[in-house]
C-alpha cells in the first residue's frame, strides 16, 4: 500500500463525527483507565482499531451497494475515492484528537459532545451523499 493511501486511510477513520463519537464512547465505556478524578482516557489501539473496523465496514457497504446496482469498478480506485470523499470532514479531526487525549468529564458533556453532534449535522450528510453518489451517478440530459 502506497504511503499516501495509508495517509488518507487515516485522515477518513478520523474525518466521520458520527463514527468517530461512536468509537470513543465505545472505547470510553468499555477500555479506558482514570489519570486523575473525572479524568479517563481511552485505549488508544483499540480506540483507532474501532474506527479503522468502522471504515472498513462502510467499504463494504459501498462495494455491496455498486454490485445491487451491478456497477463495473476497480476496488483500488473505489477505495481511494471512498477516502478523498471524506475530505469535508476536517473540524472532525479536531474532536478525534481531543478524544485520543485525556478527556476530562465536565469538558466533554459541555463541549466535546455538543461540538460533535453540530458536527454530525453538518458534516457526516455531506459524505453520506458524496460516499452515495460514487454509487448512483447523475443522469445526463438529452437534448432533442
Amino acid at each position: 500500500m502506497k504511503l499516501s493511501t495509508l495517509l488518507w486511510t487515516f485522515y477518513a477513520l478520523s474525518a466521520h463525527p458520527f463514527y468517530v463519537m461512536l468509537g470513543f464512547f465505545i472505547a470510553h465505556s468499555h477500555f479506558s483507565y482514570y489519570i486523575e478524578t473525572n479524568v479517563r482516557w481511552v485505549n488508544i489501539p483499540f480506540f483507532w482499531g474501532l474506527l479503522l473496523l468502522f471504515l472498513y465496514l462502510r467499504f463494504l457497504l459501498l462495494k455491496a451497494l455498486m454490485r445491487w446496482q451491478k456497477r463495473e469498478f476497480n476496488p483500488q480506485e473505489l477505495w481511494l475515492s471512498f477516502l478523498k470523499n471524506h475530505r469535508w470532514g476536517m473540524p472532525t479531526v479536531a474532536l478525534f484528537v481531543a478524544f485520543s487525549l485525556p478527556v476530562e468529564g465536565n469538558i466533554a458533556g459541555f463541549f466535546y459532545v455538543p461540538y460533535g453532534l453540530i458536527v454530525c449535522m453538518v458534516v457526516a450528510p455531506i459524505i453520506f451523499y458524496k460516499n452515495i453518489r460514487l454509487v448512483f451517478l447523475k443522469k445526463e440530459k438529452t437534448t432533442l
